[in-house]
């Protein structure tokens, strides 16, 4: 029984290497990206606000192209009346929620960051795995019972790529066993393995940034940068900071409509976010016919979708995130 638990738990790691090795996973990053990279950042609207102040500043490469923008969905209805969803390249925003978790240290707030682009997409070479439309990233900002960031989670809203980096306000007894605060590996992509947010010019916190990749919308890099010294820099675009319950509020001839489908079974996925290549290649070893599709995070919520983070089929409830303190425990973090 042993041996084909160890069996088991070996599969899903040998076949993303297989996959990586055929594919390329498009293009595998080898480390930062460095300051010199052509992007574009998108700087969020600030206010007094715990959402506003902490909203991360997204560096995005190659924003010349349209599916490399961060965009809004928008809603239609064709001649037959079915409701279509796409992302609109001209029109950015950022979805933005909050709630609060318990552990037996001490109590939390989540402060979640939702963005969108119009696809990753298809072709042969470069050939992406995860190929499909509307994809999105998560973005989630812990802060302690101080109000101080402590823990920076991404990951992609089908809940593939995911990614930590604790800050120095992370006490050390809750880092993992053996915790790199050099750097760590995701999945051909080098991060940090510790974020320190010393105070610029006065401010209490400098702007936590994310690097994001051309294509494929991969995080390459997390850092601290001055937010005033962007613009000598790079593009900027101001990019206004929405509620979460915006996406479930689309106007569409009339009325409105979720992003999300709301009955059926895709109930919970977002709407025209087939992952072809990744249910071809990797639904029969992870037994989830819709894996790679992108979907809804309702924190807290029993009765939602479950927004698993491994793709071991045995794991799927220790590592869903809507169960924060649950989901945090099974990747070895003590908050």
């Amino acid at each position: 029984m042993k041996q084909i638990k160890i069996i088991l738990a070996a599969i899903p790691r040998l076949a993303v290497f297989l996959l990586l090795t055929i594919t390329g996973c498009a293009s595998i990053v080898t480390g930062p990206v460095p300051l010199t990279t052509p992007a574009t950042a998108y700087i969020p609207s600030r206010d007094s606000s715990l959402s506003a102040r902490f909203a991360p500043v997204f560096l995005i490469e190659d924003n010349h192209i349209p599916h490399n923008r961060i965009g809004s969905p928008i809603a239609w209805q064709d001649q037959q009346g079915k409701i279509h969803i796409s992302i609109n390249p001209d029109q950015p925003a950022i979805y933005s929620q909050q709630f609060s978790f318990q552990t037996d240290q001490a109590t939390y707030k989540n402060l979640v960051y939702r963005i969108h682009f119009q696809e990753t997409p298809f072709g042969l070479c470069p050939f992406y795995l995860t190929s499909g439309k509307n994809v999105g990233l998560i973005v989630i900002v812990t802060l302690n019972e101080q109000e101080q960031p402590v823990l920076i989670t991404s990951v992609h809203a089908c809940g593939c790529y995911l990614a930590f980096t604790p800050t120095e306000f992370l006490p050390q007894a809750a880092l993992p066993p053996d915790w790199n605060k050099n750097t760590q590996y995701i999945y051909g992509v080098l991060l940090p393995g510790l974020l320190r947010l010393d105070p610029v010019d006065g401010r209490q916190y400098p702007a936590i940034t994310l690097a994001i990749r051309a294509d494929t919308h991969r995080v390459t890099d997390i850092r601290r940068t001055d937010e005033v010294l962007l613009p000598e820099h790079y593009p900027t675009v101001p990019t206004p900071l929405l509620p979460m319950q915006a996406l479930h509020e689309l106007t569409v001839d009339g009325g409105t409509t979720s992003f999300f489908e709301t009955a059926g079974p895709r109930q919970g996925y977002v709407k025209e976010s087939l992952k072809p290549r990744e249910r071809l290649l990797m639904s029969w070893w992870t037994l989830d016919w819709r894996i790679g599709e992108d979907k809804v995070y309702e924190p807290g919520d029993p009765d939602g979708i479950t927004f698993y983070t491994s793709v071991k089929f045995w794991a799927r409830n220790k590592s869903d995130m809507r169960n924060f303190p649950q989901f945090l425990r099974y990747w070895g973090w003590n908050l």
